[in-house]
C-alpha cells in the first residue's frame, strides 16, 4: 500500500513543489520592482491610430508648466518664480496601429530662469527626439528692466512614425527629477505697480509629470513652435 501511494503522491508533489518553486521565484522577482514600474523582461503592449503626417516626418509635443502654490498655503500670492528651474525626463511612446509592443525613448532637459528669460541647458536628445525648446509664458514687469516670470512651454520635436516599426506616436510623459526651490510673485497682474518678489516657497514634491497625449496627432501640431498645443502641468510649492 506504502509503495503504491509513493508512486502516486510523488509526481503531483514534483507539480506541486515546481508551482510553488515558480511563484516564490516570481514573488522574489517582482519584489525587486519599484511600484508602478514593469518588469524590464516584459514590453507593454499599446495601439494608437495613424496620426496626420507633417511634411518632414515630424510632430510636435507641448507641455505649458506652471509654478503656484499649493492650495493649503496662507499666503497672498499663489504664483512662484524658481530660484533656479527643474530638470525634466521626456519619454515618448509609439505604439502599433493593431497593437503590440511599444517603442520609446527618453530625452532630458534643465529648464532655468535666468532673470530676464527661461532658458536651456544639459539637453540630452535622442535619434527620434530630435530637438527641444522653450517659450516665455507668463511674466511682470519689476522695474528696472526687469521681469519676474512662473510659467513656460516646453515643446519637442519627434519623429512620427517611428523608424522601422513604423509605430505611432500615443504620448509623451515629462517627468521632473528634480525641483530647485522659489520666491513667491507678488501682485504679478500689476494691479497696484510693479510686481516683486516675497516669501521663499519649496516644493512640495521632486516628482511631477504631465502627459501630452491625443486619439490623433492633426496638422495643428506640425509647426514646431510656441502656438503649438499640448498639455500643461502645475508645479506646486508651500
Amino acid at each position: 500500500m506504502y509503495s503504491t501511494l509513493h508512486r502516486v503522491d510523488k509526481p503531483i508533489a514534483i507539480v506541486v513543489a515546481a508551482t510553488i518553486g515558480l511563484i516564490v521565484l516570481a514573488a522574489g522577482f517582482l519584489a525587486g520592482v519599484p511600484t508602478g514600474e514593469v518588469p524590464p523582461a516584459y514590453a507593454v503592449n499599446c495601439s494608437h491610430g495613424v496620426n496626420y503626417a507633417c511634411p518632414g516626418g515630424t510632430t510636435t509635443s507641448a507641455l505649458t508648466v506652471s509654478h503656484h502654490t499649493a492650495p493649503s498655503y496662507l499666503g497672498t500670492s499663489t504664483v512662484v518664480e524658481p530660484d533656479d528651474g527643474e530638470t525634466w525626463a521626456i519619454r515618448a511612446q509609439w505604439c502599433p496601429t493593431l497593437g503590440g509592443a511599444e517603442s520609446t525613448e527618453t530625452a532630458y532637459a534643465t529648464v532655468s530662469w535666468d532673470g530676464s528669460s527661461w532658458s536651456l541647458s544639459n539637453v540630452t536628445t535622442t535619434a527620434n527626439i530630435g530637438q527641444i525648446s522653450i517659450c516665455d509664458v507668463d511674466s511682470c514687469d519689476a522695474g528696472g528692466g526687469d521681469v519676474h516670470s512662473w510659467s513656460y512651454k516646453l515643446i519637442v520635436d519627434l519623429t512620427d512614425p517611428y523608424p522601422g516599426t513604423g509605430d505611432n506616436l500615443s504620448l509623451v510623459a515629462y517627468t521632473t527629477t528634480s525641483v530647485d526651490d522659489g520666491s513667491l510673485v507678488m501682485d504679478p497682474t500689476e494691479t497696484q505697480g510693479d510686481c516683486y518678489l516675497g516669501a521663499s516657497v519649496s516644493p512640495t514634491s521632486q516628482t511631477f509629470t504631465g502627459t501630452d497625449s491625443t486619439p490623433y496627432w492633426g496638422i495643428n501640431r506640425c509647426p514646431f513652435g510656441c502656438g503649438t498645443p499640448g498639455a500643461s502641468v502645475t508645479l506646486l510649492y508651500d
